[in-house]
């Protein structure tokens, strides 16, 4: 099998702290993806459609922090009728999202990842290998089959 460049953004602090294994399969599932749309041959519908879903995916970050909120909410609301012990789980979730913010890395981020949440470069990079494999940007071959092309797409996205 043919070694391909990794398809990280500079400066992905997520990807930074995931297991590269997780990167991988997920720079892979990206790729099949758009190796799929050429085999189904690259209609614009199609594309326009996936680009809309790729805009409303959401990122790794904002699951995590929609999740840190509403188990915070919940704590809160379970404590008064428990008493205080659950306010632990609120200071929990804010050094959660403060260790996130600043580093790119939380004890929640591995599993979110292995779960398929991606950061938001990793979805743009792929909205930007469709646009390339549309025709917006000349740097894609023609030759090749569909996941040399995929993969082509994703290294111009990168750059």
């Amino acid at each position: 099998m043919q070694s391909r460049p990794p398809v990280m953004a500079t400066h992905d602090k997520v990807r930074m702290h995931t297991p590269s294994v997780v990167n991988h399969q997920l720079d892979a599932e990206a790729e099949h993806r758009l190796a799929e749309f050429l085999e189904g041959g690259n209609n614009p519908a199609a594309c326009h459609a996936r680009i809309t879903r790729l805009d409303q995916e959401w990122e790794m970050e904002r699951v995590l922090a929609l999740g840190v909120g509403v188990a915070s909410i919940a704590a809160m609301l379970a404590s008064k009728g428990l008493g205080r012990t659950l306010w632990s789980i609120p200071a929990i979730g804010g050094a959660v999202l403060v260790q996130q913010t600043l580093t790119g890395g939380s004890l929640l981020a591995p599993l979110l990842r292995r779960m398929g949440f991606r950061s938001r470069q990793e979805i743009e990079i792929e909205k930007y290998a469709l646009k390339s494999l549309r025709g917006d940007f000349r740097r894609i071959p023609v030759e090749g089959g569909p996941l040399a092309r995929a993969n082509a797409a994703m290294v111009a996205a990168r750059a």
